[in-house]
């Protein structure tokens, strides 16, 4: 708190500096404590009201005494100072004399101011408008006095009595001080009786003055406190009572808002309700203009009644674009979810299938094992096979019949797919119905704000300009008038220094006397009585002096403070032509800020209408690719399918064969077998036989008949087992060269089957790729979190069947996209020379050209679609070139010999392709290259066949090709 004191002590002390000496007289009786009152605005001003003037705290009827009091007393001290003879120059209140003003007579007053009388002529500053009312501003809230108002108000008035209590202090100690130094200078003067008497008179005098000044000083403080605390308290429940009625005021402020903002609510939700009803009657009645055009008269009528901006559609437009992205979300997360359940889908017929192929390979191993043990007569194992060979059946048909629930779930989700993009179609014609009735009010809104805008920005830059022109007259008044003041005002000052300058030039002779008396009496102490009399004559004389020069200038400073006060009337209409300037320059900065905001308003409604457009733009795109995207994804499923379907069906038959293969290969290998066996057999009889034939000699020559006749049975018995195995030989030679005609005869059919279902596997791929191609486009087209993976393996897979089939990929489209490209270049180009052309003629021409264009690029897409029509799309393009310049014929020709070099080019490489198919026996795709080829050879000859028959142009490729 007390640093708070001392800070707004120095401060009050810093702005406050001492006055030159003659201003300093001026301003004494000018400087009371009293506040000022406010000063009224001159009546030019363009301000209503008084002006406000920054005056010191407050302050009561006391302070105000204390400060007269000291004055009163101050001239009774200089009174009995001048009776007593005894002041000393350096004194206060020797000073304080000269601060006595007297008042000069009436008739000198007058004489003064007929001589420097200055007349101001307002009247033309009457005349011009005053006051900014076109603004229509709200008058500034009176601010309540906060607790840190109310005390800084009183600590203010604190701080100003403890100053005023210092001053007095002060000038107590100055007289107390003077008092000291007569005592001091009676000391070495002689005692002279009425002296001393007159000096403890004064003493005494001042005692009591003191004294009795020091009491009524407390008392009024305790009393001024007094006072502070009830004001104080009274400002305080003034304060409180004001926030109480602030709050209730508040409150019903809130009550009166929410009931407006409910009313609001209604009447929105009231004209959304008819604007719905408005666009659901136009949807489903598009045959009824009348009753459109009535509605649309009606709103308009309404609207140019209402002097308002009206903005509701803002609203609306945002309902709308909610909708919009919460049907999108909706579709996207329904679609994403369909696309990832058709992928799993996808998964499991393809695990399913490779189960399927398994037990069909297991199947077909068993049939022929059970066959073998049928031969065999092993009929227990064929039993075992026969129970595994059932299991497996039923495993297959159990495979088959999940494989048909999964084809069923997928087509479920696929007619899912379907019915989401019915609901698309005309949701997005509804809204685009709605969007576009929202662009309409939006145009209207954004002309009726760029109409009011103008208008009022006009409407201030003319009073702008208006106030400008009378704020420069009043202040060219007001310059006239200073000018005036500062004459009258020198003229003042010059008679004053005249009338004073014999008494101050006498006055300085004096001060000189004093101080070489002053100084001869500190150097002579001696001689000090002597010269004590002279030194009291010459105070007695500058006395009389300073009081002719005060006389003098007291006279005129009543009308230096006339002066004074109209310079300070002119100062505050200064101040005032200040403040209005300043005023005009923040209305000037208002307007440049709203220009500024009405430039970036307008930008934005016109970026708003844009994207109002484009999404216009974007749901018309859509609603039209929906039914496009439905067809072409029928299109692509459907021969994918088929083709699936007929893989299928070849990747049976092609098991057929192979197991016809298996079985007679292993019919072949089991023949061997036997046939090794008996090969064995007889090998190891016609080891015997030589034995036996010698055995049968020997018991003949020992004529043992009984034992020969039996090794003679023996014999017989081996030579017709050797004769059955040679039979068996030939028969299982027999059986074998048949089994491996009919290997041979199905190998060949197997060859072909292979082949075929390589090209139905490849058909396949290649659909299965456009399907893919088709799906990540959509998928693309989704914003949904949970289809990255997805993508992923979409794409990795596009890029596995690009890189397998990318010259069948090439040549199951139409045309190639390299040859696209060059057709379309080589179109631009023609459309280039041609425009060139076309802007050297007049606009009739245009037109006519124009046509010739638009038939040029529709024969260039037919050239594409259908090789037949090429050679009329060249005649035309013949016609068109005859109406070259000579350099546009040359850029043709160029032009023609590079178009004809790349298609040899591509010749070549596709050539390279048929030779490649031709080698690996892929027949179908060399057919189709070879198809391409004949294409772009055409077009060559026709391009060779132009250029030599009109220009006479024969070498079309470059030299180094040629050599």
């Amino acid at each position: 708190m007390f640093s708070m004191f001392k800070k707004k002590e120095q401060t009050q002390q810093s702005t406050a500096p001492p006055p030159p000496p003659i201003q300093q007289q001026q301003q004494a009786p000018q400087q009371s404590p009293i506040a000022p009152p406010q000063q009224p605005a001159p009546k030019g001003s363009m301000f209503k009201g008084s002006l406000k003037v920054k005056a010191p705290p407050p302050q009561t009827q006391e302070i105000q005494q204390q400060q007269s009091q000291p004055q009163s007393y101050q001239t009774q001290l200089t009174q009995s100072q001048s009776n007593s003879d005894i002041l000393s120059p350096e004194s206060d209140a020797y000073k304080q004399q000269f601060n006595q003003v007297e008042i000069p007579t009436p008739q000198e007053e007058s004489n003064v101011e007929q001589k420097l009388e200055v007349k101001i002529n307002v009247e033309e500053v009457k005349k011009k408008p005053t006051g900014f009312g076109f603004l229509k501003k709200k008058q500034p809230e009176q601010t309540l006095p906060t607790d840190e108002s109310l005390q800084e108000q009183v600590e203010s008035q604190i701080i100003y009595g403890i100053q005023v209590k210092q001053n007095q202090v002060q000038e107590i100690n100055r007289q107390q001080e003077y008092m000291q130094e007569q005592s001091y200078q009676q000391n070495y003067s002689p005692k002279q009786p009425k002296e001393q008497s007159i000096y403890e008179d004064q003493k005494k005098v001042l005692q009591k003055q003191n004294e009795y000044n020091e009491k009524e000083i407390e008392q009024q403080q305790y009393s001024q406190l007094q006072l502070q605390q009830q004001q104080y308290q009274q400002q305080l429940q003034q304060y409180q009572q004001q926030q109480q009625q602030q709050q209730q005021q508040q409150q019903q402020q809130q009550q009166q808002q929410q009931q407006q903002q409910q009313q609001q609510q209604q009447q929105q939700q009231q004209q959304q309700q008819q604007q719905q009803q408005y666009l659901f009657s136009s949807t489903t009645h598009p045959t009824s203009p009348s009753k459109s055009s009535i509605n649309n008269k009606s709103q308009i009528n309404s609207n140019t009644i209402n002097p308002q901006l009206d903005n509701s559609y803002v609203k609306q437009h945002q309902m709308i674009m909610e909708e919009l992205e919460y049907f999108l979300n909706e579709v996207n997360s329904k679609k994403a979810q369909i696309y990832i359940s058709q992928q799993e889908i996808e998964k499991h017929i393809v695990s399913y299938q490779q189960k399927l192929q398994e037990c069909n390979s297991r199947l077909t191993q068993l049939s022929i094992e059970q066959q073998v043990c049928v031969q065999q007569e092993q009929f227990e194992r064929a039993e075992e096979i026969e129970q595994s060979l059932r299991q497996i059946q039923d495993k297959i048909t159990q495979i088959d019949n999940q494989i048909k629930q999964e084809e069923q779930q997928y087509s479920k989700l696929q007619d899912e797919k379907e019915n989401i993009r019915g609901e698309e179609y005309p949701f997005y014609q509804e809204t685009e119905q709605k969007l576009e009735e929202i662009e309409r009010l939006h145009i209207k809104y954004s002309d009726q704000y760029r109409f009011e805008g103008q208008a009022q920005i006009k409407k201030l830059q003319q009073h702008i300009e208006e106030e400008n022109e009378r704020v420069k007259i009043q202040q060219i008044h007001t310059e006239i008038d200073s000018k005036h003041l500062d004459e009258e005002e020198q003229h003042l000052n010059q008679i004053m220094d005249n009338q004073t300058k014999e008494y101050r030039i006498e006055q300085d002779q004096l001060v000189n006397k004093k101080s070489t008396l002053e100084s001869e009496i500190a150097e002579l102490q001696l001689l000090l009585n002597q010269k004590k009399n002279e030194l009291q004559k010459v105070n007695i004389d500058l006395l009389s002096t300073k009081e002719k020069i005060q006389q003098v200038q007291q006279k005129f400073n009543l009308q230096l403070g006339k002066v004074q006060n109209k310079r300070t009337k002119l100062n505050d209409e200064l101040n005032s032509l200040a403040t209005e300037r300043a005023q005009i320059e923040a209305l000037e900065g208002d307007s440049l800020r709203k220009q500024h905001e009405y430039k970036n308003k307008l930008e934005y409604l016109s970026e708003q209408l844009e994207k109002i457009k484009e999404k216009r733009n974007e749901l018309i795109r859509k609603a039209n690719s929906v039914p496009e995207q439905c067809q072409q994804e029928l299109d692509v499923t459907f021969k994918y399918q088929e083709a699936k379907k007929a893989s299928l069906e070849a990747l049976k038959e092609l098991a057929y064969v192979q197991r016809q293969i298996d079985e007679l290969n292993y019919k072949r290998n089991m023949g061997q077998s036997q046939l090794h066996e008996i090969l064995n057999k007889k090998s190891e009889l016609q080891k015997k036989l030589p034995k036996m034939i010698d055995d049968k000699a020997l018991l003949v020559q020992n004529k043992n008949f009984k034992g020969a006749a039996q090794i003679n049975e023996q014999i017989k018995e081996a030579q017709r087992q050797i004769s059955l195995y040679e039979e068996k030989i030939s028969e299982n030679q027999n059986i074998e060269t048949q089994i491996l005609k009919e290997i041979d005869e199905i190998e060949d059919t197997l060859v072909s089957r292979q082949h075929q279902y390589q090209q139905l596997q490849q058909n396949t791929e290649i659909c299965r790729y456009f399907v893919l191609e088709l799906k990540l486009q959509e998928i693309s087209q989704i914003d949904y979190y949970g289809l990255s993976s997805l993508i992923l393996d979409i794409k990795k897979e596009l890029e596995q069947l690009f890189n397998k089939y990318q010259d069948l990929i090439y040549a199951k489209r139409k045309v190639s996209t390299d040859n696209l490209d060059q057709i379309q270049n080589h179109q631009e180009e023609v459309i280039n020379n041609i425009n060139e052309n076309e802007e050297q003629q007049e606009h009739q021409e245009e037109e006519q050209h124009q046509e010739q264009y638009n038939q040029i690029e529709n024969e260039v897409i037919e050239q594409v679609v259908d090789s037949n029509e090429k050679e009329q799309i060249q005649q035309q393009q013949i016609e068109n070139v005859i109406e070259m310049s000579e350099e546009q014929i040359q850029s043709y020709i160029e032009n023609q010999k590079q178009i004809y070099q790349d298609l040899q080019l591509q010749i070549k490489q596709l050539e390279d392709q048929v030779a490649d198919h031709a080698q690996e026996e892929q027949y179908e795709e060399a057919d189709l290259i070879q198809q391409e080829v004949d294409k772009l050879t055409n077009q060559a000859n026709a391009i060779q066949i132009e250029l030599k028959q009109k220009y006479n142009v024969d070498n079309l490729m470059p030299q180094d090709e040629e050599n």
